[in-house]
């Protein structure tokens, strides 16, 4: 369909210059295949599935949060309004965003399961070292003596996401649980997230104290 072209065609814009492809993304350059591309955008999860028709070779890894979190976290951040993050300019949508997008997730886990990887956002802000370990064995990294775990490995770099204020810094943990602070408001949203809260591992009856 002309839809599906069309995602195709603006995923070519984001990942072709940086695999400097020739003609078709199956015509890569010499070594092209060393390259490492990392995207971290949360917006291409919709995008996992055309993203492996074009590079089989391609690993996700999931960050799981508590999706009260996620939803309030995309509904306070201020983004650049485009029509995917439009969407979080109320509560309401900002849910039926986050509805939408994990059910394609897990489709995508539920079909390509050894490209796909789940990391607790809770354990790897508790140990983050063996977090890392235990990713980069999956990823078939070299090990390394450096997790660049704090915010030097980004100081000289430039972020132009959302969060760019977030990367600079050592992982801390004051994001954790940060929805409690608003559990009377979010009393409703909490009963229609129910069942993608009891899917991540969560309690479901869980309030704040």
């Amino acid at each position: 369909t002309r839809r599906a072209s069309d995602r195709v065609s603006l995923l070519h814009q984001i990942y072709d210059p940086a695999f400097q492809f020739s003609g078709t993304c199956l015509q890569r350059q010499e070594n092209a295949d060393k390259r490492v591309i990392l995207d971290t955008n949360p917006h291409h999860l919709i995008d996992a599935g055309l993203l492996t028709r074009l590079f089989p070779t391609a690993r996700f890894v999931y960050m799981v949060r508590h999706p009260l979190d996620v939803v309030l976290s995309c509904f306070m951040k201020h983004f650049r309004l485009t029509d995917l993050t439009a969407n979080f300019c109320s509560i309401e949508r900002t849910v039926e965003t986050y509805e939408v997008m994990m059910t394609l997730w897990r489709t995508t886990v539920q079909q390509l399961p050894h490209q796909c990887r789940v990391v607790r956002y809770e354990e790897l802000i508790q140990s983050p070292e063996n977090v890392l370990d235990d990713l980069r064995q999956w990823l078939g990294w070299p090990n390394s003596n450096d997790n660049s775990t704090d915010a030097q490995t980004t100081s000289n770099s430039h972020v132009g996401t959302a969060s760019y204020d977030q990367v600079g810094q050592s992982i801390y943990r004051s994001a954790e649980g940060r929805w409690r602070n608003y559990s009377v408001q979010l009393a409703k949203i909490q009963q229609r997230l129910a069942p993608w809260i009891a899917y991540l591992g969560y309690q479901t009856d869980e309030t704040s104290t």
